[in-house]
């Protein structure tokens, strides 16, 4: 009974935990789920401004943008290690300009959610570095 038990709790943590869903941009080719991945791009650029400005000059903004690069420096672990060609996406990137590029794709793109600036910003860079 105790297992029963327990495995209904877990059954139930697990399929009603929250965060965005899972979402593809092709089938089967790509997916982004919950945590910043999943944040509208909109959403990002504002979180984004307010550290600039809770920064002013302190240096602190990319502290609480932290979680926006560690997905982008996790994503780009993942496709160096399925690159054709072994390569660093990332490397002689500062975190200021890899946080820029993707304020600026999600500027264009609005209706766009974060993790699909971070695929933009590792095809770029891939195309470019991955030679």
């Amino acid at each position: 009974m105790r297992l029963l038990i327990k495995q209904i709790l877990l059954f139930s943590l697990i399929a009603f935990s929250g965060g965005e869903e899972l979402w593809a941009d092709e089938p089967r080719v790509l997916a982004i789920g919950g945590g910043v991945g999943g944040v509208e791009c909109p959403k990002f650029n504002s979180i984004s401004k307010d550290a600039r400005r809770f920064d002013a000059g302190k240096g602190e903004s990319l502290t609480h943008l932290s979680n926006f690069m560690n997905y982008i420096t996790g994503y780009s672990t993942g496709y160096n290690q399925v690159a054709s060609l072994k390569c660093d996406i990332i490397a002689g990137y500062s975190t200021e300009q890899l946080l820029s590029w993707t304020e600026n794709w999600c500027q264009n793109h609005p209706l766009e959610k974060f993790g699909s600036a971070v695929v933009a910003l590792g095809t770029e860079l891939g195309a470019r570095n991955c030679k």
